[in-house]
């Protein structure tokens, strides 16, 4: 093999290599990804609603306020004679947000009746408090209350069908405080 036909197939080799190159480059195509993402703030308010009181007998419903706020107050409830009952129904409300709510802790106290020293009138007197249904709160609270839901919070006064006298003075059935925690589900 002459030097000329050897620098000929070199040339050659190389004029091949470059033009699998340029082939390859034009055949060729290079992708990229580039991915952001923004983890949203989480908000809620867990708040009451509009609630109500409806009355049975001779007794006075009264009223619930405190819509759209961290505390509600039942007033105006008259019981006036046995058989009255009057039901307060409060609803607790995730109103806005995005976050589920969980009840953790559920408390009754009170309430106090005074203004009268007789035990019999005393015993007829009865309230009882309910969650969404259930004299057990904190179990019926487990399952996670979602944005824009509402769990009710039910408040029964009652005075006795069995009651035999009524009292000679204005008896007064204060200091039922009920407290709702709810935390994130």
């Amino acid at each position: 093999m002459t030097k000329n036909m050897k620098t000929m197939i070199i040339v050659g080799l190389i004029v091949a290599v470059a033009a699998l190159s340029v082939g390859y480059a034009a055949l060729s195509q290079t992708l990229n990804i580039s991915a952001n993402a923004t983890l949203q703030k989480g908000t809620w308010n867990v708040v009451f609603g509009s609630g109500s009181c409806v009355a049975s007998g001779s007794a006075t419903a009264g009223t619930v306020t405190g819509t759209g706020t961290n505390s509600a107050t039942v007033s105006g409830v008259v019981l006036a004679l046995p058989g009255d009952t009057v039901t307060c129904t409060v609803p607790i409300t995730n109103a806005t947000g995005n976050i589920d709510a969980k009840l953790s802790s559920f408390t009754t106290s009170g309430p106090t009746i005074s203004g009268t020293s007789d035990n019999d009138i005393k015993g007829w007197i009865t309230t009882s408090v309910a969650y969404d249904g259930s004299t057990d709160p904190v179990t019926a609270g487990k399952t996670a209350m979602a944005a824009g839901t509402t769990k009710n919070v039910v408040i029964t006064y009652t005075y006795s069908s069995a009651a035999t006298k009524v009292p000679d003075a204005n008896v007064s059935i204060n200091g039922l405080t009920v407290t709702a925690n709810y935390v994130q589900a």
